[in-house]
């Protein structure tokens, strides 16, 4: 059976997981770039961490979405509260991703 076989919702679902993890790093390019010094802009091998109290987050605690959401929209270390715009950024890029499932059909 081809991937063209499939029905489209189902399509959807399977690319929406490559658009939370997009708007994930359009978070990191978004707000974390601009602030940092220019020797410090290194988003291939530095890890992520707290905005607030630096601390390197945990790979379970970096899964676009559903991290806020288990956090309860906190830092894990220091509780600093974690803007709104962080999700809201991922759930687009996955809706995107999803949606352009149905505007560019394949098959």
């Amino acid at each position: 059976m081809l991937a063209f076989d499939y029905p489209t919702w189902f399509l959807a679902l399977m690319i929406a997981p490559f658009g939370l993890a997009t708007g994930s790093f359009a978070n990191v390019l978004i707000y974390r770039l601009p602030l940092e010094e220019p020797e410090d802009r290194n988003v291939v091998t530095k890890s992520s961490h707290c905005p607030n109290c630096k601390a390197k987050i945990k790979p379970w605690q970096n899964i676009p979405l559903f991290a806020w959401l288990m956090l309860r929209g906190k830092c894990a270390a220091c509780g600093w509260k974690i803007p709104g715009r962080y999700p809201l950024v991922e759930l687009l890029g996955g809706l995107i991703f999803a949606a352009s499932v149905y505007v560019f059909p394949v098959g």
